[in-house]
């Protein structure tokens, strides 16, 4: 028996350094297990509360900012040539946050209408670039205001804007505007320009501030361009 225990022994101290070592790695893993799930834990958090921060800037900006998608030059549904209007508080958004409204928007031109104590700031931006004058987006925009009662049937709308004052009238059901004067110089036509038309017979060209004016013989050379 003597020899039994004896020869016993350090197997049994090595069963139990086994164990002992076996409950230390396991708690060493338990360990590093928790503190990886603490730091997943606060790192989700942190980019959670990163993307709550993000949402709500965007939300805070957006929502609260009344817009709608009105259809110019008709008077049927999705027919004619829409236009975004969106109306602004009396604090001024930064010009990339309208860029940026205008390209999600995706229309030829967005206008952003700012009330101002002798008429209406007006701004129109294509989905890429601001531009200096829209025809059908001061039109939807007259009727924005006129159809939310912020400018009373009888009064003119008088907008400011980049190509200078701008009015509109409620006239006999129709919208009237009085658009600035662009007259247009004669000019050459650019290289390459007829070519381009496929070559018509040109009776005047002339150049304005911001278009091209090309006036050609007949309606049938229009219709073939």
């Amino acid at each position: 028996m003597k020899n039994c225990l004896a020869a016993s022994e350090p197997q049994n101290c090595l069963h139990s350094h086994i164990r002992n070592s076996w409950r230390f790695g396991m708690q060493n893993f338990s360990e590093i297990r928790n503190l990886r799930k603490d730091w997943l834990r606060a790192n989700l958090a942190l980019e959670v509360k990163v993307l709550r921060r993000r949402f709500f800037s965007h939300y805070y900006h957006c929502m609260p900012v009344p817009i709608a998608v009105i259809d110019a030059f008709t008077d049927t549904l999705f027919q004619g040539n829409p236009a975004a209007v969106c109306l602004l508080s009396d604090e001024q958004p930064a010009d990339a946050w309208m860029q940026s409204l205008a390209a999600e928007m995706n229309l030829s031109e967005t206008a952003f209408l700012q009330p101002q104590a002798d008429g209406i700031g007006l701004r129109w931006f294509t989905p890429t670039r601001e531009v200096d004058l829209c025809g059908h987006a001061t039109l939807a925009s007259a009727h924005f205001l006129w159809e939310n009662g912020i400018v009373a049937p009888h009064e003119t709308a008088r907008f400011h804007t980049r190509s200078g004052l701008l009015t509109a009238k409620f006239v006999d059901g129709w919208i009237e505007l009085d658009l600035p004067a662009l007259p247009a110089r004669q000019t050459q036509p650019p290289a390459g320009l007829l070519e381009a038309l496929g070559g018509p017979s040109v009776v005047y060209m002339g150049m304005s501030r911001s278009d091209l004016l090309v006036e050609v013989a007949s309606a049938s050379a229009v219709c073939q361009l």
